[in-house]
């Protein structure tokens, strides 16, 4: 599925799948996605900012998001400051902020709930969030984080259990305004979660990822802005799904996928007749190579607009054409043996493609001709 979503979804904006939202008088307001027992929403409001409790009605931001002694120990001094709500969200602008949810949002995920929070990337860099539960004495935590400096995955892992769950290739990066939405339930036997439209991911939890009792005991939760890439928009808590499925309904981002475009070029600068796509050199600048070595021909890079992970491949090529990386083309000597390769005369010509999270791709065809002379 692209992972930009299901834009025609009504509920591409939040709301539990086949529930419809509720806007008559008296009832959740409208921007409250619809089944939702807490939302707060971090973008809309005037003044900007507000929140919602089912039961209650319309509540303060700052009785849902602030400060919780519990979670110094074992992570930081956690806060809510309404003067850093800027227009893309709750956002640091070169400050770490890190918050603890209080009140009813903080008893509502600890008896097990399900959570949805989405961010906005302001600054077209790499995600670091952090989602986690800690106790009182520091020695016990479980995260769910956001790397979008380490192949654009999310991970849920505890501290003194096993878990280790994660969704690889996942997140949009290195795009301005970016939207990233992570959907997870959470009770103390199992976690579940799904990333940007991405399917669900599921591990049973033991008393050593989730303790329960004692000093030890999982009391706080704290969301961790740590790259300062981010903007929290919403967070949303419902009663917890009682399996995965409708969670990546719930991580849709509600923005349309687009394809990757414009791939370029950046060939060996010993490579230098030519025009563009279509190069050619001669054979003694190619080769010979040496075994197990090889000479590099180009280096190539794409666009895409969302900042969805790219996976390159390279299509109607053959021996000694390969790839060194992901995106960077070469000719290689996998012959074994002991002689050097010699690079014969004559046209290669491959295709690369370059193939987002959603299926969609952008393809460009190189020949390079290698002359006797």
């Amino acid at each position: 599925m692209p992972r930009g979503g299901r834009a025609s979804s009504w509920y591409s904006g939040g709301g539990l799948p086949g529930v419809p939202p509720d806007s008559s008088a008296g009832g959740t307001p409208a921007w409250v996605p619809a089944g939702a027992r807490i939302h707060i929403d971090l973008v809309g409001g005037t003044p900007q900012g507000r929140a919602w409790v089912d039961g209650t009605g319309e509540v303060a931001v700052d009785t849902l998001l602030g400060s919780d002694p519990n979670t110094e120990s074992g992570w930081n001094v956690t806060f809510y400051d309404p003067a850093y709500l800027m227009s893309d969200g709750y956002y640091g602008d070169g400050v770490v902020l890190v918050t603890a949810f209080i009140g009813a949002a903080r008893s509502k995920v600890l008896t097990g709930g399900t959570t949805v929070v989405r961010f906005r990337d302001p600054l077209s860099c790499l995600t670091h969030s952090v989602f986690a539960l800690v106790s009182a004495d520091g020695n016990n935590g479980l995260e769910i984080e956001l790397r979008g400096n380490q192949s654009q995955r999310v991970n849920a892992n505890s501290w003194n259990g096993s878990l280790d769950l994660t969704i690889q290739n996942i997140l949009n990066t290195l795009a301005d305004g970016a939207i990233n939405v992570l959907a997870f339930t959470l009770t103390q036997t199992r976690i579940d979660f799904a990333v940007n439209g991405s399917d669900a991911v599921t591990s049973p939890l033991t008393v050593d990822d989730y303790p329960v009792d004692g000093d030890g005991a999982l009391v706080a939760v704290v969301i961790d802005q740590r790259q300062n890439c981010e903007a929290i928009q919403s967070i949303t808590i419902y009663d917890q799904l009682s399996t995965i499925a409708g969670l990546s309904e719930l991580s849709e981002t509600g923005v349309a996928n687009t394809a990757p475009h414009d791939i370029v070029p950046t060939w060996n600068g010993d490579i230098t007749s030519g025009v563009e796509a279509d190069q050619s050199v001669a054979q003694s600048v190619v080769s010979p190579i040496l075994p197990d070595g090889a000479f590099t021909l180009l280096q190539a890079s794409v666009t895409d607009d969302a900042g969805n992970p790219i996976t390159w491949t390279m299509i109607d090529a053959s021996s000694p054409l390969a790839f060194s990386d992901s995106s960077t083309v070469v000719f290689f000597d996998n012959f074994g043996g002991v002689d050097p390769l010699v690079i014969d005369t004559g046209v290669y010509s491959f295709t690369l493609r370059a193939t987002d999270h959603g299926g969609l791709y952008a393809e460009q065809t190189f020949t390079l001709t290698v002359a006797a002379v």
